[in-house]
């Protein structure tokens, strides 16, 4: 809510076709906006629960996918579980219990944290 698009950058989006440009200010009670501020962090994790669809990929705008990333969607380990998520780069420690309340079976968690500007997931699971 403190970082508005320009309505310019709007109108370029929009004229790509199906785009629609929200808010993430807008789906949020005002009440969330000062702690969203300061946890900026959370806006990723935000964005994809307010997200229209119900399977999302979500991309970092410093991702660049070298192939249409579609096939994602039909990768074994996505359609068994409904969640594609890589290792990050950097070690830190995941929340306890994490895993857990996400339903990962230990063979399948990373070491250390996963990287978060990039997860495949289906929200109804």
């Amino acid at each position: 809510p403190h970082e508005p698009i320009s309505p310019a950058i709007a109108a370029e989006l929009a004229a790509l076709g199906n785009v629609t440009v929200r808010s993430l200010g807008d789906a949020l009670p005002a009440a969330a906006h000062d702690n969203m501020q300061q946890r900026k962090f959370l806006a990723k994790q935000l964005a994809i629960l307010v997200s229209s669809f119900q399977e999302v990929l979500f991309l970092d705008s410093d991702n660049l996918p070298l192939r249409d990333p579609t096939f994602l969607f039909e990768e074994p380990l996505y359609t068994q579980h409904g969640l594609l998520m890589w290792p990050d780069f950097w070690r830190s420690e995941v929340k306890p219990g994490a895993w857990e309340a996400l339903g990962i079976p230990a063979a399948l968690r990373p070491a250390g944290s996963h990287e978060s500007g990039q997860v495949v997931v289906d929200k109804a699971r």
